[in-house]
């Protein structure tokens, strides 16, 4: 066995929490100081360090450098295990090995390289979607004033440590339990009989009046998404959810254009997400006729090299990756790596869920997220349910709710199988 071996953290089979990432990155920086290195680029509100690793020889001298991040967004676990098999990779090259049995001429190129990796972008929000289970779309913080308005906080709510959702018979619900797979919410259809449900997030309602219930919203208590708060063509968030209130408001985001601004020799960046199956590209704002032309015939031929080896196909932000067609998102990562440093720069979407389940291609590679049907969410579940050791899907539980009278609490737990890989 390795030196490397020995220090593994089990990164590369299970989801690790801040802990146990920390100590994996201190021990490769104290076993290997004359090619890594390790410093926090800030520290979070709840007192986490925002690591980054730095990995090559001669680290002080300026040349071409990669960026890898991940898990920017806190659910979306599964790209910090991706960047930290990276940066073991790297060291393993270091060492003298050949990990995937790469070539010599690769090989030569890696010992040269230097990289940098921020391997959890949002140690607080991850924290809290491993520990919890609740959903946080970034950092699990809200600095938007109270007001009246009724909305909700995700939480445990039966005790059992764990924040899913919660589902309540009503004749006006849109939901119903899927007749081919127990358990699921499906969307009503006309010929469905019942019983109906309203589905809600796992919580409580804050300025409840007793009678209105607000409709979820995923930022109704974490209110800034990360990738939407970078100064590239950033927008206020009456115009875009997430933004926050100024470019860079969050500490995290912050620290990583300080960083990389400080670096400009920076020229390839990789930001690591789930889930989907693809590579995103810029632009992020325009059409495929506003890029450059030569940044064009280059990122042609990454995309070829990245669908041979991965093989996930590569699409345009923008014109494949807007929720809205030809309205852009704001304020995003990709943006700013490509536009404001000068990097190529792409989003790495892990695990391809759809093509495993046999889902259907879709003309915009988006419409694979947002136009779901119920076939498709069966299809979903299914290959779930025969390849997953603890499925998606959970029991359905009996709660008498504070607000809400009786509920059932349980029902999904998305975060290893659907929004991650299964950890077995």
């Amino acid at each position: 066995m390795s030196r490397i071996d020995e220090l593994h953290q089990g990164f590369r089979s299970d989801y690790i929490d801040y802990e146990t990432l920390t100590t994996q990155l201190q021990s490769w920086a104290e076993a290997f100081p004359e090619v890594c290195a390790l410093e926090s680029l800030a520290t979070t509100p709840e007192g986490r360090e925002l690591w980054m690793l730095t990995i090559g020889t001669d680290r002080d001298r300026i040349r071409p450098a990669a960026w890898v991040d991940a898990n920017m967004h806190a659910s979306e676990l599964a790209g910090s295990s991706a960047a930290l098999a990276i940066a073991e990779d790297l060291l393993r090259v270091h060492a003298g090995e050949s990990p995937h049995e790469l070539s010599a001429p690769i090989l030569e190129v890696l010992q040269e390289a230097l990289v940098y990796v921020v391997p959890r972008f949002s140690p607080d929000g991850a924290e809290g979607v491993l520990k919890d289970g609740r959903y946080i779309r970034s950092a699990p913080r809200d600095s938007r004033p109270e007001t009246s308005a009724p909305r909700w906080l995700v939480g445990d709510v039966d005790g059992d440590g764990l924040a899913f959702v919660m589902r309540k018979e009503d004749p006006a619900g849109e939901f119903v339990v899927s007749g081919e797979v127990p358990g699921l919410m499906v969307k009503r259809e006309l010929e469905d009989s019942g019983p109906f449900y309203k589905i809600y997030p796992e919580g409580t309602i804050a300025n409840f009046d007793g009678s209105h219930i607000p409709d979820p919203f995923y930022l109704s208590d974490n209110d800034v998404d990360l990738n939407r708060n970078f100064p590239m063509s950033w927008a206020s968030d009456h115009k875009q959810a997430g933004a926050g209130r100024f470019p860079l408001s969050e500490v995290e985001s912050r620290a990583i254009v300080e960083a990389t601004a400080a670096r400009p020799h920076i020229f390839a960046w990789l930001n690591l997400h789930t889930f989907g199956g693809v590579l995103i590209r810029p632009l992020g704002d325009g059409p495929d006729a506003k890029l450059d032309p030569f940044d064009r015939a280059l990122y042609k031929q990454l995309e070829a090299w990245a669908e041979e080896h991965s093989g996930y196909p590569t699409v345009s932000g923008f014109e494949q990756f807007t929720y809205v067609p030809n309205v852009p998102l704001h304020g995003d990562l990709i943006d700013y790596a490509y536009e404001g440093r000068g990097s190529l720069a792409w989003v790495c979407e892990l695990w391809d869920i759809f093509e495993r389940a046999g889902l259907p291609n879709a003309k915009r590679f988006v419409d694979r997220y947002a136009e779901l049907d119920r076939h498709h969410l069966e299809q979903l579940a299914r290959y779930d349910l025969e390849n997953n050791e603890e499925p998606v899907i959970k029991a359905w539980r009996k709660f008498d709710h504070p607000q809400l009278g009786e509920v059932e609490v349980g029902g999904l737990d998305p975060r290893f199988g659907m929004w991650n890989p299964p950890r077995s």
